[in-house]
């Protein structure tokens, strides 16, 4: 007999024992909403529960002040790690780009709520892009408190969700061309990222012009632009009685040569003394 599935769509809790240690409080948010639910019976529960989904839509800010911690305090060191790249792709399994754009949302939004905001970026993407988008426009609007509030003024006219690229449009008036990804060995990404260190710009910055340089006309091996044979590359034909002359004005040469070493070599128009480059079709040699 087919198992009837839950009105709620999840799966039974198992024992917590069986759980990993950061699902603990997870399987307790389980519990209290579906099988004791004595939260329905008071207003203050309910309306803690919808301040608890209004912190997860902001984690990211939590996030990113605990990967801060880490990093500034070196948390990650009594743990076995050396580095704080190290952690965050052995540790963490997070990329470790994942975790400095994480930082810099987290500083970002958290910024905003020191102003007064209580509506922010609601990820990452959307916090960096407006970051991004207010350097951009730093010198002839600075003020990042406003820039952020003519944003959320556009969304509520405009009846439109926020969204990077919104973001983004409303503060410098434009979209930034969109962007595709290629995986690289992580090796040859690192050598990547020293050189254009080095250079003092961004990895992506000089990937995009490497692979700009390889894609130009002249890098691709564009076919040449048909051109008349220069007086190197013309070829002359050659009547069969000048080529007569020419292969015995050579064996007249090798017959002068072998005479001069005293070699006893059989000179005769048919010999193998011939070049094999001036015989012509038809030629023999006795070792033919």
């Amino acid at each position: 007999m087919a198992k009837k599935p839950l009105a709620h769509g999840f799966e039974m809790t198992c024992t917590a024992d069986n759980l990993p240690s950061w699902a603990v409080r997870i399987e307790k948010a389980f519990c209290d909403c579906f099988l004791e639910r004595h939260w329905l019976r008071k207003a203050e529960d309910i309306t803690q529960k919808q301040l608890e989904m209004i912190e997860a839509r902001y984690s990211y800010i939590k996030e990113g002040i605990y990967l801060q911690s880490f990093r500034m305090f070196k948390a990650y060191q009594g743990r076995g790690f050396k580095t704080f790249r190290q952690y965050c792709e052995q540790g963490i399994k997070k990329p470790y780009i994942w975790a400095k754009n994480t930082i810099k949302a987290a500083q970002i939004s958290w910024g905003l709520l020191m102003q007064g905001f209580t509506e922010l970026p609601d990820n990452v993407s959307q916090a960096v892009r407006f970051a991004e988008s207010n350097k951009k426009v730093e010198e002839q609007k600075p003020d990042m408190g406003e820039n952020w509030k003519e944003v959320l003024n556009a969304a509520r006219k405009q009846k439109k969700p926020l969204t990077a690229n919104f973001i983004e449009r409303n503060i410098v008036g434009e979209i930034s061309e969109s962007m595709a990804t290629a995986k690289l060995p992580r090796d040859v990404w690192e050598k990547l990222a020293e050189k254009a260190h080095k250079k003092g710009k961004s990895t992506q910055k000089l990937l995009k012009e490497i692979v700009e340089n390889y894609l130009s006309d002249k890098n691709l091996g564009s076919e040449l632009p048909e051109t008349e044979p220069t007086n190197e590359d013309e070829i002359t034909e050659v009547d069969e009685e000048k080529l007569e002359y020419w292969v015995q004005d050579v064996q007249d040469l090798v017959n002068e040569s072998n005479k001069e070493l005293g070699n006893n070599y059989d000179t005769t128009s048919n010999g193998s003394t011939i070049p094999e480059v001036f015989r012509r079709p038809g030629d023999f040699s006795p070792g033919d």
